[in-house]
């Protein structure tokens, strides 16, 4: 017997509207992980690994906007050697 899937869950659930942004599954995929079927699991694995990556991808996306955003502007320093 092929081995089983691995739960994805994190055990850090933080439900954004429908979506877990720990482990990147719907609230429909999680109440129906343990019903589903391996093929069904492999996919919902996949689509909750491509759901995280967006979801990183957009959180560095804001850092980076931040940083660019509330950096102050170029100083320029004028040293007087006598």
């Amino acid at each position: 017997m092929a081995k089983d899937i691995d739960n994805p869950c994190v055990s850090l659930c933080q439900l954004n509207s429908e979506l877990c942004v720990s482990c990147g599954r719907t609230r429909d995929e999680i109440r129906k992980w343990r019903g589903m079927k391996r093929p069904e699991k492999m996919a919902t694995v996949q689509r909750a690994a491509t759901r995280m990556k967006a979801i990183v991808k957009k959180k560095r996306q804001a850092q980076g906007q931040r940083l660019i955003h509330y950096s102050s502007p170029p100083v320029k320093l004028r040293l007087d050697l006598r």
